[in-house]
């Protein structure tokens, strides 16, 4: 089993052999240069934003076709060097008098997951199957999607990041309220108004945000946006003790729209104190 996390990797290889059951990647690009490549592969999980390769080794491919078969709808992808699918992200590599026969996706989806199958047209036919899992990294920020806070208590708001993109930064936003259409958003930061602390942990994948003796102008959205990933937000209502509406209690989850940056933003009222 191999795993990897690398922002760039670049090979130049005359010959790499491979045997594995799987085979973890979050790479921002690659970048491949080999004469020659044998690799045995049941399974990979990806992480990647640019570009996907399944290689396949064929014997005798000077003699028979090579095939990739998509298993969910059991579409023909390509044929020796022929496309036959109207997804221009598909195609196949593969280089004269070479037994490799490679499969890439650029930009691969989440759709593109599940079962690839690279077929040899001998008889009876030859084939070998690949499981492909694409995951969206994102963000999670723990506890409900909206908070009632006390005036003069402590935000405390802890994001986690999903889907192998440990090491990544992590920036936090803070959409002010307002009761007009206008929208007024800033990055928060260690250094802005006293009283806040930002932590992150990368390897963990793990960022908290503390503000401490909050007031009606720290109400709003926190928004935890890790790099290359989806972000989460959690709407937080600063009040006074004596507005409190009835029968709501401090740390209740109410039903709310998730809102991303710059997409949407929830509209939040904050009493003075």
């Amino acid at each position: 089993s191999l795993h990897l996390t690398l922002q760039s990797l670049h090979l130049t290889l005359r010959s790499l052999h491979l045997t594995l059951q799987s085979l973890h990647l979050t790479l921002q690009s690659l970048h491949l240069t080999l004469q020659s490549l044998h690799l045995t592969l049941r399974s990979l999980h990806l992480t990647l934003q640019s570009l996907l390769l399944i290689p396949f080794s064929s014997v005798r491919p000077s003699v028979f076709q090579v095939s990739w078969i998509r298993r969910k709808d059991l579409h023909v992808l390509t044929t020796g060097a022929f496309t036959y699918t109207t997804d221009g992200r598909f195609r196949a590599l593969h280089l004269v008098g070479s037994p490799y026969w490679t499969l890439q996706v650029d930009a691969p989806l989440v759709s593109d997951s599940g079962v690839y199958e690279c077929q040899v047209s001998t008889q009876p036919k030859i084939f070998r199957r690949f499981t492909l899992s694409v995951v969206v990294p994102s963000a999670e920020i723990q506890g409900t999607h909206q908070m009632f806070m006390k005036a003069g208590s402590d935000i405390n708001i802890t994001c986690i990041v999903t889907g192998n993109v440990r090491g990544s930064p992590v920036t936090w936003y803070h959409t002010l309220p307002r009761h007009t259409t206008s929208v007024e958003v800033e990055e928060i930061n260690a250094g802005g108004r006293g009283g806040v602390q930002l932590v992150t942990d990368k390897h963990a994948g793990t960022s908290w945000l503390l503000v401490t003796h909050a007031t009606w102008r720290d109400a709003g959205n926190y928004t935890c946006a890790p790099a290359n990933a989806r972000p989460a937000t959690v709407a937080i209502h600063v009040l006074d003790g004596k507005y409190l509406p009835d029968g709501v209690t401090y740390l209740t989850a109410l039903p709310t729209r998730r809102s991303y940056l710059p997409d949407g933003v929830t509209c939040l009222t904050a009493l003075p104190t």
